[in-house]
Order: C-alpha cells, then sequence, then structure tokens
C-alpha cells in the first residue's frame, strides 16, 4: 500500500514509518525546494504538491488542515493524488455544533491577515507553532466534497477501555469514488465541475472554462447544508472494575 502522511507527529507516525515500507512522510520546508529531502522528511506543500496524479492508495493528515491556508487547494490536491477508491484519513478539531469559522487568510501579497486574535498550536518542525487558520465547523464534509468531490465519513469512537475520550475525538474519511484510469489535475476539475456545479444547459466548453477558473481560483469558506456526509457514532459502555 503507497501512504502519503503530511507533517508526521507523534507515536502514530512513527509506527507507520516503521511498519509501512510504501509511507511516505512529508514536511513543508519553504527553504527547501519542493520534493526534496531535508532530516528524512520531503519537502511537500500540501496546496501544490508534486507528487503525481493518482500515486496514493491513502493519504494521512492529522490535526493538519486547521492550518492550511488554502484548505480548498489542499483538499482538491490530495483527491488528485489518490488512486481511485483511495482514501483520505484525516483528522481535525471539530466544532460540529456551529458554523466553521475563519481566523486568518492569505492576502494577494503573500501576507497572512488576522481575522481573529492568533492561535498557535504545536508544530514538530518549528518551536514558534502552528497558525490555526480555520475552526472546522458543522459544514467540514460539504467543503470537503465541494472542494474534491470525496465523500466524508465522520467516525466518532468513545471508548474509555482504550483511552478514547474526551473532544474533538472524531476521525473523518473521504473516498474517492472508483472513476477508472487516473485523472490529470484538469480532468480532476471538470469531474468536479460535472458533479456539483455544472447547471443545467451547460455544454462541454462551459465546463472546460468554469474547470479552468476553479484551478486558478483562491476559495473562501463555503457554508452548505450537509447533504455530502455520513456521520456515523459509536460510543462503547465504561470499562467496569
Amino acid at each position: 500500500m503507497e501512504i502519503h502522511e503530511s507533517s508526521p507527529g507523534g507515536s502514530s507516525s512513527a509506527k507507520l514509518a516503521r511498519e509501512c515500507r510504501g509511507c511516505v512522510q512529508t514536511h513543508w520546508y519553504p527553504d527547501v525546494p519542493a520534493g526534496s529531502v531535508k532530516d528524512g522528511y520531503r519537502s511537500e506543500n500540501l496546496e501544490q504538491q508534486t507528487f503525481p496524479d493518482a500515486c496514493f492508495d491513502m493519504v494521512i493528515t492529522q490535526d493538519v488542515f486547521e492550518h492550511v491556508l488554502d484548505p480548498a487547494r489542499g483538499f482538491a490536491e490530495v483527491a488528485r493524488t489518490l488512486k481511485p477508491g483511495g482514501a483520505h484519513v484525516f483528522t481535525v478539531p471539530w466544532y460540529y455544533w456551529k458554523p466553521t469559522l475563519v481566523r486568518a487568510v492569505r492576502q494577494p501579497d503573500g501576507t497572512v491577515r488576522h481575522l481573529a486574535e492568533a492561535d498557535y498550536h504545536g508544530n514538530p518542525i518549528d518551536a514558534k507553532g502552528s497558525l490555526v487558520v480555520t475552526e472546522w465547523g458543522v459544514d467540514l464534509t460539504d467543503f470537503v466534497y465541494r472542494c474534491s468531490g470525496l465523500t466524508t465519513t465522520a467516525v466518532h469512537l468513545h471508548d474509555r477501555r482504550q483511552g478514547i475520550e474526551g473532544k474533538f475525538i472524531e476521525v473523518f474519511i473521504s473516498r474517492k469514488p472508483e472513476i477508472g484510469p487516473a485523472h490529470s489535475r484538469m480532468q480532476h476539475f471538470e469531474d468536479r465541475v460535472r458533479l456539483v456545479d455544472k447547471e443545467e444547459g451547460e455544454g462541454e466548453g462551459a465546463i472546460r472554462e468554469q474547470s479552468k477558473a476553479l484551478m486558478e481560483k483562491d476559495y473562501s469558506i463555503l457554508n452548505m447544508s450537509g447533504r455530502n456526509s455520513i456521520s456515523w457514532r459509536s460510543s462503547c459502555p465504561s470499562a467496569t472494575a
């Protein structure tokens, strides 16, 4: 199995590195050319990856996408690099009871504009930490679908016997449809337009123009209705003495 884990850290990432020969782990080093290796990790920007189309069976991101300045492009890139039938397994702090909150945006000149007080989480390669860009809310799974065409299952497993309890313990699994041969980046966006954005009466020319626009567009958070997700919640009883 070919796996890409972005921004690894912690015991689960160490286990993947030890036991999965087909696992490529990456960090984004702005001072290192994309595709090069530093300290044993390949340098890759989630928003602009150098991997070819349809090369991974699984992509893993653990508490990463709340820090990505252009998450729409990041999710689209994940989908592009997944093989048909592949899965993106990820975690983010999920505020499912409220709408998504964007805390910071990238401006045209590349600087960051803060829309809320700056908040940082730990970063395994930067002592300064990682800026929290997005607090994902109820519309997360629709946002993923809108950007990538992947349908997402939210799994909530509460099991004290396994030490799984507390807030933000959901695991998300987004699957790429079985669509046959590997698609190019442009074909991927064309498929998305046909699935999501196509309006009745549009021809192939209009679809292609809309696809080009999507490839160049800086996305903003989309507040949708939750139609494109499946939520499975499982709770195990507490262990007894």
